[in-house]
């Protein structure tokens, strides 16, 4: 962990397994961890300074996120993957779903989303779960595979294949309406934060829209050969090597 204020570094974990994933909000850190022949979800309270076992359940617990007083992971016990959710105060645990294949969790406030295979359509979709009613639903019935979900507030951003191309999506909860946000090369991971959603292209190219103006604007930009130089130069390479072939063959 660093400190930002005091600009130092602790370890949190020092288990000679592997950790990954790791997660923080408010005094509680979380990862997921291999110290026992599979991933499993551990957490780390920054008061009292001691690691907890979240869950060892037999498979892979992973992709785990925290926000507030919940964690969410996908899990692998069962065979097959599904979510479920921990509640730090109660310690206790509870199964989100009850569908073969859902993965990808995130959480923000009252609401977990991920994405769900559909058997019936061959295709992810997102649902969304309400912590509070305990409910969960599909968020929109579009035939088109919908991945890598991010919350925050009352906004959904995903990865959809639009038409043969990548796109990015943004549903709002309270209205129940998508909006189309920018067309994608690539699947592009989005990332959601108050008004503001990023996210990267195939040529790592960085962008960023904002919800409240309507406007979308180039944060990084890679700086990449274009096709026509890259031509110039094979054609270029072409006739040096024939020109020699000649010469050689005029010796």
């Amino acid at each position: 962990m660093y400190d930002i204020s005091t600009q130092s570094e602790t370890p949190i974990c020092t288990n000679p397994a592997e950790q990954e994933k790791p997660g923080i909000h408010g005094n509680h850190i979380i990862w997921q961890d291999s110290r026992n022949g599979q991933w499993d979800i551990y957490m780390y309270d920054l008061v009292t300074g001691k690691e907890k076992q979240v869950c060892t359940a037999p498979g892979d617990q992973e992709e785990t996120e925290i926000d507030g007083n919940y964690i969410v992971w996908q899990d692998k016990r069962n065979s097959y993957r599904n979510i479920y959710i921990y509640d730090i105060s109660t310690e206790t645990e509870k199964q989100i779903t009850e569908m073969t294949d859902s993965r990808d969790p995130a959480i923000h406030g009252n609401y977990v989303v991920w994405e769900t295979f559909n058997q019936g359509d061959v295709k992810w979709n997102i649902f969304i779960y309400d912590i509070s009613t305990g409910k969960a639903e599909q968020i929109i019935t579009t035939n088109n595979p919908k991945i890598n979900p991010a919350i925050h507030g009352n906004y959904v951003v995903w990865d959809e294949v639009n038409n043969g191309n990548s796109a990015i999506f943004m549903y709002n909860i309270s209205t129940g309406i998508p909006t189309h946000i920018s067309d994608v090369s690539g699947y592009s991971h989005p990332a959601i934060h108050a008004n503001n959603i990023v996210w990267k292209d195939e040529y790592n190219d960085v962008y960023m829209y904002d919800i409240s103006t309507d406007t979308k604007i180039t944060i990084s930009k890679e700086p990449r050969i274009s096709s026509f130089f890259m031509v110039s130069v094979f054609v270029i390479f072409c006739l040096a090597a024939i020109l020699y072939l000649r010469k050689r063959s005029q010796e």
